[in-house]
């Protein structure tokens, strides 16, 4: 158990794609200092990776976070566009933790959103970049094949959100213009 005496607890987070893992350690609630990408097609072979990545870092693990596309279908992610699939019950026996997670990628990158800095966001549909957490704000996935979207919902206006840059942001399956 981690007491308010111990290390601050760290968790080893990874994305993949089917191709290529993203592995780090991060503090809990941050993003990783150091990412390494690494080939990764099998769940051998992320195994092999997060186990690495644990062994190099000195200081208690708390779990593990694992962002892939696809649905998690109790514990199991077979991946959308490859023959990837991953298990968690399997991945944290082989890891020896108690705590692993698979989430999928644009959950993940969707409950990362409150927890950006300003200068990660970027501005859509011009106007000036505001810096606040009420901000509308976009996490482009890599590869872009969609995009998940946080908009302040202070009122409910219907499909459109006025953001204050003056810009309208549309759900992704609207493609209505604006009247």
């Amino acid at each position: 158990m981690i007491g308010s005496h111990d290390p601050i607890p760290h968790v080893l987070v990874a994305d993949v794609n089917g191709a290529q893992a993203r592995i780090g350690v991060a503090e809990r609630g941050r993003a990783p200092r150091e990412v390494m990408v690494a080939d990764c097609t099998s769940q051998d072979a992320l195994i092999e990776l997060l186990a690495r990545a644990r062994a190099g870092f000195d200081g208690p693990v708390l779990g593990v976070a694992v962002a892939a596309p696809g649905p998690n279908l109790n514990g199991v992610i077979k991946l959308t566009h490859s023959d990837m699939r991953l298990e968690a019950e399997t991945m944290a026996e082989r890891l020896g933790v108690h705590r692993l997670h698979l989430v999928n990628n644009f959950t993940a990158r969707a409950l990362a959103v409150p927890l950006l800095e300003p200068e990660a966001l970027e501005a859509i549909g011009g106007g000036a970049r505001i810096a606040t957490r009420r901000s509308a704000r976009s996490v482009r996935p890599r590869p872009a094949l969609a995009c998940p979207f946080s908009i302040p919902t202070a009122s409910s206006d219907g499909p459109r959100r006025r953001r204050k840059a003056g810009t309208w942001i549309w759900p992704p399956a609207t493609t209505a213009k604006p009247r």
